[in-house]
């Protein structure tokens, strides 16, 4: 849990956080802006049910900020912390697996320069500890996008965002999304509300907990909401069955199949028949697959090391015949495990990665898990309420199609999303006639779906935004993860189709192509970093 509790002096304010993590059963929780200047092991003890706790802090500078990290013992064991203003960071193991984790409390400042300091040091900190799972949470007192904020008073400062979101690019962090809501802080008269705290994760932590899910707690004694981060997995009912073209390779596949088919009977019309049959073939396939195949990661690593013992053994004392046959048959079927787990993962990730030497890779497993935290669906809103639960979902999508489809309305034009232009009109003349029916009067210079009207479309600024996107692609892939043959995949799938719908309406100035084509090149010759890159 993350929580910008807004002062830990009233005796209130503890009671509520020790009966939030109890009815929640957390295992961490990471709280900002204490305003606490001395904190002690009592206030320990007040905050967590139980007893059982292990706890690092900072203490607030007069009454600013103030960080605590707190969990539960038999979870997480520390090894090590550091602290500066806005920042507490403590380096440890998940108990349960074996893990490095590394986890960051943030509270960050209000001045645009102490933000970038405080940018900086995480980003050293992500790569001190590039081996480790790390979770970044807090009040980062920032927006993404002028989407995140909405109400009056103050303006948005844009450089403020610009800096934020090329932060997080940057970092290889991935920003997980909110469900359930929208925004975090919401200013006590309710003029303004805010995304400023945000729980993230690097790809080493998507890979070991795939299934995160950001959820938010209503506010009560503060004037942010609690964030909870779990590890959740919705059932949504049967998955589609997928056969897998390494079972073919099995030799006891067919046979396995023959006699099941043989052993299955069935009354009744022959389609009938058959539809049952293969029902009862499918669940019977997921059996043998599991027994088959389930274990072949932990089968590799045994006759890897067996191999490894008889060598070993080998070049000290020799080997006997028989010793020499052992050795030969499991070094054959650690190649033939190798195959077939080579081809599930071929057909799992359907990509030219795995043939060009990216099997397994951390940037691969990272990358499909942000989309899937992207893609995802954990809930949705029906008449102003959050449903999470699998029927209430179902029952929601399935009402909206059902009266969307027997509504039979004209269509009606929204002037309040329309603009309006006018040709050889007067500028006068348009703002009357706007005002008339209610609506805006457009501009020369305009987008529309995605591209450029009225613009010069021959001068390289006409084509910014495509630049700004190819360039905002790259800097979400972290390239020192990726192979040379990876990067040349991703520029051929991915950046050499970003200008092809611009191209279906116009022709690129050479110098934009130029442009383009020496961003990808550098890419593939280094990545996105300022090392020295491989031209060709």
């Amino acid at each position: 849990m993350s929580f910008n509790v807004r002062g830990l002096g009233k005796r209130l304010k503890r009671m509520e956080i020790k009966r939030m993590i109890k009815e929640n059963d957390m295992d961490m929780c990471c709280i900002q802006e204490t305003k606490l200047e001395k904190m002690d092991t009592r206030l320990g003890f007040e905050l967590w049910p139980g007893g059982e706790f292990d706890w690092v802090w900072r203490d607030a500078e007069g009454r600013s900020g103030g960080l605590i990290s707190i969990w539960k013992r038999k979870v997480f064991e520390k090894t090590s912390t550091w602290n500066t203003k806005g920042l507490l960071v403590v380096n440890g193991r998940w108990l349960e697996d074996n893990v490095e984790m590394v986890i960051i409390n943030v509270y960050a400042p209000c001045l645009f320069s102490e933000k970038s300091q405080l940018w900086d040091l995480i980003n050293l900190v992500l790569e001190q500890n590039s081996e480790a799972k790390i979770c970044a949470s807090g009040d980062y007192n920032s927006i993404r996008d002028v989407e995140e904020r909405n109400g009056r008073g103050g303006g948005i400062d844009q450089r403020d965002i610009r800096l934020f979101d090329e932060f997080i690019s940057a970092s290889g962090l991935v920003d997980l999304k909110l469900w359930g809501r929208k925004y975090t802080w919401y200013k006590p008269d309710g003029s303004c509300k805010s995304k400023l705290d945000r729980i993230m994760v690097n790809e080493d932590w998507l890979v070991w907990r795939p299934d995160l899910k950001l959820k938010s707690l209503g506010r009560s004694i503060s004037d942010h909401c609690p964030l909870i981060l779990r590890n959740s997995v919705t059932d949504w009912g049967p998955k589609p069955f997928k056969f897998f073209n390494g079972w073919a390779k099995h030799p006891d596949f067919k046979e396995f199949c023959n006699v099941k088919w043989e052993s299955y009977i069935v009354e009744g019309w022959k389609s009938y028949s058959l539809k049952e049959k293969l029902k009862w073939l499918k669940r019977d396939l997921r059996v043998w697959s599991q027994e088959t195949f389930g274990s072949i990661q932990h089968k590799m690593v045994a006759q890897r090391g067996d191999i490894q013992r008889l060598d070993l053994f080998d070049e000290v004392f020799g080997l006997e015949e028989e010793e020499i046959i052992e050795r030969n048959k499991i070094g054959a079927e650690l190649r033939r495990n190798m195959i077939w787990n080579d081809n599930f993962l071929y057909q799992k990730a359907k990509s030219k990665w795995l043939k060009e030497g990216d099997v397994n890779s951390k940037f691969f497993h990272g990358w499909i898990n942000k989309r899937i935290k992207v893609n995802g669906l954990e809930g949705h809103f029906v008449n102003e309420t959050w449903v999470e639960s699998k029927e209430g979902v179902r029952n929601a999508i399935l009402g909206h199609f059902r009266d969307h489809f027997r509504s039979i309305r004209p269509v009606r034009v929204n002037f309040d999303k329309s603009l309006l232009w006018g040709i050889n009109i007067d500028h006068e003349s348009m703002e009357n006639l706007g005002a008339e029916i209610g609506c805006e009067v457009g501009k020369t210079h305009f987008s529309y779906l995605g591209l450029k009207v009225g613009f010069n479309h021959r001068r390289i600024s006409a084509w910014s935004n495509l630049v700004e996107k190819v360039k905002k692609k790259l800097e979400k892939w972290n390239g020192k993860h990726i192979s040379f043959a990876g990067r040349i995949t991703l520029v051929q799938a991915v950046l050499s189709s970003i200008p092809t719908y611009c191209l279906s309406l116009f022709l690129l100035p050479r110098a934009l192509i130029k442009l383009l084509i020496k961003v990808q090149r550098d890419f593939c010759g280094g990545g996105v970093s300022s090392n020295p890159r491989l031209h060709g």
